[in-house]
């Protein structure tokens, strides 16, 4: 995931970019690509595997967003700083602090990596075999 968002991010010359896990979104909305959308999918499933093996409901989490900054892609070409942050239903909220992912492709053109209709039948395929 850090190699599209950072390439992605790069080629809109974007420098902060939120994630936002439960509502699928990401904004700013040129950054919102499929390949990433998906992985956001990932990270919900994550959430709630966490939340049922501790005792927790599905929606004790009611929001789940992560604030990416990309910076100086001269100065750091690889790396992305995540800030994440949980909102529980009660309002109490969960930073971790900084985290320092890095992206391990070689830099990408994102608009050209994969075709769509590949994408297209990932998600076919996974929507065909969901567990639940």
């Amino acid at each position: 995931m850090a190699d599209w968002l950072i390439n992605t991010a790069h080629k809109f010359n974007v420098n902060v970019v939120t994630l936002d896990i439960l509502q699928t979104s990401i904004t700013p909305k040129e950054i919102e690509k499929y390949p990433l959308i998906f992985h956001l999918r990932d990270i919900q499933n994550i959430i709630k595997n966490e939340l049922h093996k501790n005792g927790f409901q599905d929606d004790f989490i009611v929001e789940a967003k992560i604030r990416v900054e990309i910076p100086d892609k001269n100065l750091y070409s690889r790396t992305l700083y995540c800030y994440p942050i949980l909102t529980d239903k009660e309002g109490r909220r969960y930073e971790s602090g900084r985290i320092i992912e890095t992206a391990w492709e070689t830099r990408f053109d994102p608009e050209k990596q994969v075709p769509i209709s590949i994408w297209k039948k990932l998600k076919r395929f996974f929507k065909m075999h969901r567990t639940h």
